[in-house]
């Protein structure tokens, strides 16, 4: 077997797939589910990866029935990245006998090509063992089976990012944890960047077609980039911590509270919401605890937890924040951790001591990305900016007065 440069970056793309499952395997997720599809998205990157690189070396000889067997799955990458996020995001826990269903765009992908997989082990060679040097157009049959591949990819692509979508909007209403609200947002700027993916090589499907100058190189990048984005998913699948969020249904007085609880329509507290006579009471009652008590402060803030300390039923604290502020749990917590910031750094001593990072955690954010993000939202300026500005302000104010 001989390999070129152009070959390596496939066969790389394999060895950080299986790195990646050792990583994987070191830290074992509790929904099984979940730790399933996952593998099965990697094992079944790394298969393609691996049998196109024999294929596009022109080493297919040494193993010639795996032709093409990795093409097919490419139905199967949408209906596991769904399913992916059903378990993550939704927390199910197992697979309906009717999600088989989803294995049909697979079977059919297998049925059209069975001729191909039909051949003598000499005939695929033949065909699929020379050199790569096809320039031309895309034969109608392989034209339909790619946009087919490439209308399910977005069809639950959409699927995908609708359940990030809901997640990240229910976390902030549940948690001010900044780690774990820039978790999900990684996933949804994944999905932006996957809708880009599958739009980009659409139209360069297209445009070569058109011009009928297809050519293996064109699956070289597809191959390439599939790598990319499906190994940067399985690091932020590696590395988030959105399993261990409590999205379950709230009891309380035999009364059971539905997880959408968490949306901000006022239909919602119809059943278990608090009077609008009480929702003042509460409200300053709450203002005055962050005032003098500070919970902001810590990293790791939820809703429940602040319930707790306040006396109160989560969805009523849930339902004022909401109502009474317009905010999301998370945007009212961060809002006080942006103030207590904005204190520090106007404080000459303080913030000559302390740098950004050690400001950030005695605010109560647990990172510096998610400090810098939420705090430049909120004045327009990023911490050090403020901190410049505030201390020319400082200088100018002693010139003043000592003049």
């Amino acid at each position: 077997m001989t390999f070129d440069l152009f070959d390596l970056p496939i066969f790389f793309g394999c060895a950080i797939g299986l790195q990646l499952l050792a990583m994987h395997f070191r830290h074992p997720r509790k929904n099984r589910l979940s730790s399933g599809i996952f593998v099965s998205l990697l094992l079944i990157g790394i298969w393609q990866l691996f049998v196109f690189g024999m294929m596009f070396s022109g080493n297919i000889a040494a193993a010639p029935h795996l032709t093409l067997t990795g093409f097919p799955m490419e139905f199967l990458a949408g209906p596991l990245f769904y399913f992916y996020s059903e378990a993550v995001f939704r927390d199910r826990r197992s697979l309906h006998w009717l999600d088989a269903l989803h294995l049909i765009p697979y079977l059919l992908g297998v049925f059209f090509l069975r001729d191909l997989y039909g051949l003598s082990a000499e005939r695929k060679v033949a065909i699929f063992g020379g050199e790569n040097d096809y320039v031309g157009p895309l034969p109608l049959f392989w034209f339909v089976l790619f946009v087919s591949i490439l209308v399910s990819k977005a069809a639950y692509l959409a699927l995908f990012a609708r359940n990030v979508f809901r997640f990240e909007k229910n976390v902030r209403d549940i948690t001010a944890d900044s780690l774990l609200v820039d978790d999900v947002r990684r996933y949804r700027k994944f999905s932006w960047a996957f809708c880009g993916y599958v739009c980009l090589f659409a139209g360069l499907l297209v445009y070569l077609s058109v011009s009928h100058r297809y050519g293996v190189y064109a699956d070289y990048v597809w191959y390439c980039l599939k790598s990319v984005w499906l190994f940067v998913f399985a690091f932020l699948a590696i590395t988030n911590r959105s399993e261990s969020v409590d999205l379950s249904p709230i009891e309380i007085e035999g009364l059971e509270v539905e997880d959408e609880a968490v949306e901000t329509e006022p239909r919602k507290y119809v059943k278990s919401g608090l009077p609008e006579e009480r929702q003042l009471s509460v409200r300053l009652a709450i203002e005055s605890y962050m005032d003098k008590e500070r919970p902001y402060l810590e990293n790791e803030l939820s809703l429940v937890v602040l319930a707790e300390q306040l006396k109160l039923h989560p969805n009523h604290l849930s339902q004022v924040i909401n109502q009474e502020f317009g905010k999301s749990f998370n945007d009212y917590i961060n809002d006080y951790r942006v103030g207590y910031a904005k204190e520090l750094l106007r404080d000459t001593e303080k913030s000559k001591s302390a740098n950004l990072m050690e400001i950030a955690l005695e605010s109560g954010f647990n990172s510096r990305p998610s400090f810098n993000r939420v705090f430049k939202k909120a004045t327009s300026k990023t911490p050090s900016q403020f901190r410049e500005h505030a201390m020319l302000r400082k200088r100018e104010e002693l010139i003043v007065s000592s003049g």
